[in-house]
């Protein structure tokens, strides 16, 4: 009966992980579709105020396309696993990176501080998915 309770647990966690994830890509997606269209109708105006922003987009949602494929394989300690692995490999990047990149492209320059503080901000999120499930598991 115990394991039958931890598995209906295990199987909701899984649930509201999932929803969670589809709908942060949802979102980012329609993000994506909106700043696509402001780069078509005027690119320099686009480029002067909106680059930045649809790239963080863009990388953010590579990131969640790559978590929800761990989500949809029905493990729990698959996601698990997958989380902790994320969290420490971005932040031995975030310690041991260098904030800044050398290089003579001052757009490429660019691009890696933004992915910088892209890093930071999918490492925040993720430890929020690493601590719900605990809490829900302990429960």
């Amino acid at each position: 009966m115990k394991d039958e309770t931890m598995k209906d647990l295990e199987k909701e966690d899984l649930a509201m992980i999932a929803k969670r994830v589809k709908h942060q890509i949802d979102r980012l997606a329609k993000e994506a579709v909106n700043y696509s269209q402001r780069m078509n109708e005027d690119y320099e105006y686009f480029f002067r105020w909106y680059s930045e922003s649809m790239y963080k987009v863009m990388l953010q949602l590579s990131e969640y396309q790559k978590f929800r494929a761990v989500v949809l394989t029905g493990s729990l300690d698959e996601v698990r696993q997958y989380l902790e692995n994320k969290v420490k490999n971005i932040t031995y990047d975030l310690l041991n990176g260098s904030p800044r990149l050398s290089s003579t492209s001052a757009t490429t320059s660019l691009a890696h501080t933004f992915e910088v503080e892209v890093k930071q901000e999918i490492r925040e999120n993720f430890l929020h998915y690493l601590n719900s499930m605990e809490t829900t598991v302990k429960q």
